[in-house]
Order: structure tokens, then sequence, then C-alpha cells
């Protein structure tokens, strides 16, 4: 089934009915894009939160990649010289089998070189990728797109997808998948347990520091009831105590050490330490941009050599 929406609110209607996204699937599967750190830029639990409550996450980024994505299916179309068609940005396929598993697709493509000929068409996902990400491009297409490229392929009905990525805003990155049934039923259940969740308002585990702030979004306000906690909570709240104990003795020591280091300095703007290491004390002049906010300066320690 396809859902063609007339704008975007309508659009973020829609989709917020379906419980699985493509765009959400590696995230609930806990394979989404890497921050650079580490880890996962989104967890199932920042989905479940997104969809309990709905907030309309418009970045510049976001906003930057769906203004390039005319051009980069251009260079896909001059570089394969296959037709790429805009199905428009409030169209939502909706899974044949699963109505609760929908795709909002950027382009589609065929395999017919040099005609406008869309039988056997299939999705084409376009992607604006910053360089500092260029380590996930070098052999294959992150993981994270080829999750999402599986589910938009299973909700159109297609037997492959293609994808096309700009990386660092020079190099480009294409390239076709078969149609992954096997993929696709081994994500289904966890997929429908996430279903589950929802509907039974049971947030997925919190499995990165950065779910703090999806917790604070779910759970914004007290009742003034009280629950019965579990051994583990318990062992989870001594373990917060030891740990903001020894980051308050922490930060003391932190703030002694570095005074001791300034005063060895004084007024000179760099120290070498003897093993050959150099620190420097600069001055920095700071502007005055409110009345709060005074003109002033401050010195900065730092290692530079």
């Amino acid at each position: 089934m396809i859902i063609k929406c007339k704008n975007r609110d309508e659009w973020l209607t829609e989709r917020a009915k379906l419980d699985v996204n493509a765009s959400d699937a590696a995230a609930i599967l806990g394979y989404d894009a890497d921050t650079g750190d580490g880890t996962p830029r989104r967890t199932a639990l920042d989905v479940y939160v997104q969809k309990k409550s709905p907030v309309d996450t418009d970045t510049d980024q976001m906003l930057i990649g769906r203004c390039l994505e005319d051009g980069i299916g251009k260079v896909y179309a001059e570089k394969t010289r296959r037709p790429v068609l805009d199905p428009g940005d409030y169209t939502i396929w909706i899974h044949d089998d699963y109505p609760w598993i929908g795709a909002t697709l950027d382009r589609l493509t065929s395999r017919v070189i040099d005609h406008a000929d869309f039988g056997g068409s299939a999705p084409l996902e376009l992607k604006h990728v910053g360089w500092y990400k260029r380590y996930e491009w070098i052999e294959a297409p992150p993981l994270w797109l080829q999750i999402q490229l599986q589910v938009q392929i299973a909700c159109a009905g297609s037997t492959w997808g293609a994808f096309c990525g700009l990386v660092g805003g020079s190099d480009i990155h294409l390239g076709d998948f078969d149609r992954n049934d096997a993929f696709f039923e081994s994500a289904l259940p966890v997929f429908d347990e996430f279903r589950w969740r929802l509907e039974n308002n049971l947030p997925p585990p919190v499995e990165t520091p950065r779910n703090l702030d999806a917790v604070k979004r779910l759970y914004p306000e007290d009742s003034g009831e009280t629950v019965e906690l579990t051994k583990e909570t318990m062992e989870w709240f001594d373990q917060l105590q030891e740990i903001k104990a020894f980051a308050k003795d922490a930060s003391g020591f932190k703030d002694e050490l570095e005074a001791k280091i300034k005063r060895a300095i004084g007024n000179a703007t760099f120290g070498e330490l003897p093993d050959g290491r150099r620190l420097s004390l600069k001055t920095t002049y700071r502007k005055a941009y409110t009345k709060e906010v005074k003109a002033g300066t401050y010195r900065t320690l730092r290692l530079i050599k």
C-alpha cells in the first residue's frame, strides 16, 4: 500500500502511526550510525521516546541532506545511465504483510539503461555524508544504510535496491543490493518486540550514556506515586553514589593541581617540563556579548608538545 501525503505535517502524522520506519530500523536493531566515539547515534530507546513524545527533529544537517538529494540523484543518473524518479517527499510505502512497518523513499530507479522505463523499479537511497565519516564507506556502505535499504525494499515489494552516497562533498559511492529475505525474517522478531513495547508502554533498556536525555523526555514530571524497586536498581543507585563521590573528590583534586601548575608558570606564557613537553598558559581576551557577559580575560592551560 502507498500513502501519498499532501504536506510535511500530514506525512509526520501518518508516519507516527507506524511502529517501525525504515530510517529507524538500524537503531531498533542496535546498529545505528556511529557518532565517532564508539556509541550509536540513536538506540531503540531513543526511537521509542520519539514515538511516544513526537518532536519534529528537523536538524540543519537533515535539511541540507534533503536539499542535496536532487543533485545526488542527478549524479547517480549520470554515473549509471539509469532513470531516476522522484516519488515526492511525502509518500509512504507500507509493507503488505506487516502494515505497521513503512518507508519513505528518496527516489526510484530501474536497471534499464538510457530509457525512462520503471518496470522492475527499486528504491534508491541518497545520502550526503560528512568527510569525517568517510571511513565507514571504504569497503562497503555502512551497515545502518544496508538495513534501511533492506526495509525499504521489503516495503516497496522490490527484488533489489540501490544507493548513492556523496561523501565529503567530492567522493561518490554507489551500488546495488539484492533483496535479503533472510535478513528481514531475522529482524522481524526484534521489530515485533519493539512494537509490543510501544503497545504496552514498556521502554527498551538503557544502552548508552546518551539515553539519559531520552529518559528525561520519557518521564518529564513525577506522579507523586511510590513504586517498589528491585535489588538491581539498588545496586545501580549505590554505584551512582560512589561515582558521584569520586567525581566530586576528583574535581577538587583537579582544581588543586591546576592551581599549582599555573602558580609554577606564573606570568610566563610557556613552561617546559623535564621530559621536554611544553605547556602554554596564554591569555584569551573575551569581548562583551550581553550585559551579563562582560568583557574580560582568562588564561587556559594546555599541553602543546
